[in-house]
């Protein structure tokens, strides 16, 4: 499934919130979950303090529960290590993108 124009504006509207109450964080991309291309991921440094990330995710999950109720799309908030938003800012290769991508299947599945 490709991204419609309502579920981008929804993506970038969720991070302009997100980056509204924590200043920190760093755009990343924006793109589907590979495993479930219903799901839609905005990809961003998160706050790095344990205090502000905890608050950080409350407050996301709120915003993509919010989404999901109001506009049926699932989106929501991956943190991104800065290496990565170098690296998607540059193309990186594509063995780098599968590497990161693995690294966050890894992740989820904990």
């Amino acid at each position: 499934m490709s991204m419609n124009l309502k579920q981008k504006e929804l993506s970038h509207h969720l991070f302009a919130r997100l980056k509204q109450r924590f200043p920190e964080v760093r755009f990343a991309g924006i793109e589907e979950n590979p495993n479930d291309p219903d799901t839609i991921w905005v990809n961003m440094v998160t706050p790095q303090k344990d205090d502000r990330y905890l608050a950080f995710v409350k407050f996301s999950s709120k915003l993509s529960s919010d989404i999901l109720d109001n506009f049926g799309y699932h989106i929501m908030s991956v943190s991104a290590a800065p290496r990565e938003v170098r690296q998607s800012r540059k193309g990186g290769s594509a063995s780098q993108k599968r590497a990161i991508m693995q690294s966050r299947k890894h992740a989820l599945s904990r």
